[in-house]
């Protein structure tokens, strides 16, 4: 374990979680590091290109001031790379590599409702687990919510698809 950008066996990660592919970069998601790292498929070259190390929601037009709380999965659609860091949704465009949360927040109550549909102020997650983006929407896995949960980009609303609350049976 360790953090390092490098080539080969030569990178270190602490706690390498989500990955997916854009083009020629395998990105991944560096959990216990708090970046995002891309590893080039032709030279396997690890570079950073999100994130600064230190545990904090902060949304940054220059991806490296970045920071995140717990970036666990990722997942790409259209041209951006969402990303679920525990209690929020963030977004990474990777045009220009500026970080947004799009709902949630840096704090939540694991094992209680405490999630909420809504657009990105209001939206709240007991406990994103994984992200996957497919037609035209970003599905979510809230585990302590015990739901599956859906992000529209085009309206910026979540809202619950499946499943109910442990605590209230929402």
């Amino acid at each position: 374990s360790g953090y390092l950008d490098g080539t080969g066996t030569n990178a270190r990660f602490n706690g390498p979680r989500g990955l997916w592919v854009d083009g020629g970069r395998l990105i991944i998601a560096d959990r216990n590091n708090y970046r995002l790292r891309a590893l080039d498929l032709s030279t396997l070259a690890v570079t950073t290109i999100a994130g600064t190390g230190a545990a904090a929601l902060l949304d940054h037009g220059n991806p490296l001031s970045a920071k995140f709380m717990d970036p666990v999965r990722i997942s790409g659609l259209g041209s951006d790379l969402y990303i679920a860091d525990t209690y929020a949704l963030r977004k990474m465009d990777l045009s220009s590599g500026a970080i947004t949360t799009v709902g949630g927040t840096s704090t939540g109550t694991p094992g209680y409702n405490d999630y909420v549909d809504g657009n990105s102020s209001s939206a709240r997650y007991s406990q994103l687990y994984n992200v996957f983006g497919a037609s035209g929407v970003v599905w979510l896995t809230d585990n302590y919510g015990n739901t599956i949960r859906k992000y529209d980009p085009s309206t910026g609303l979540t809202s619950t698809f499946l499943g109910t609350s442990i605590v209230t049976g929402k």
